[in-house]
């Protein structure tokens, strides 16, 4: 069994050690400016880090708009192309029908002068 004398002992010497514990866990000024400069720090880089990856985002966005504006003007110029082939033929078939007619017209004018007698 434990004395009166020797428990305020104890105690006081649990005491101190406690009042060295508060001591130790309290922070100065110092601490918590290191604190706030690392955290800071840290906030900086996240925002540079958002910033980076948006702009690389932003450059892929950019790099597929200007490939489907290249595929959008190939497709107008084949487009375009075909339209001339099929104007092309077209006047082709025109000017062979013209020549057809044409020789049909002479071939008929051929046979009416041959055929009447003077």
């Amino acid at each position: 069994m434990e004395r009166i004398g020797q428990t305020k002992k104890r105690q006081k010497a649990e005491g101190e050690d406690q009042e060295e514990r508060k001591r130790s866990r309290r922070r100065s000024g110092g601490d918590t400016e290191e604190y706030l400069r690392e955290k800071c720090e840290m906030e900086r880089n996240l925002r540079e880090k958002e910033l980076e990856i948006k702009k690389a985002e932003l450059a892929d966005q950019a790099q597929r708009a200007q490939e489907q504006q290249m595929q959008v003007q190939q497709m107008i110029e084949v487009m375009q192309q075909q339209r001339q082939q099929q104007q092309n033929q077209n006047m082709q078939t025109l000017l062979l029908q013209q020549q057809q007619q044409q020789s049909q017209a002479m071939m008929a004018l051929i046979e009416s002068l041959t055929k009447k007698p003077n």
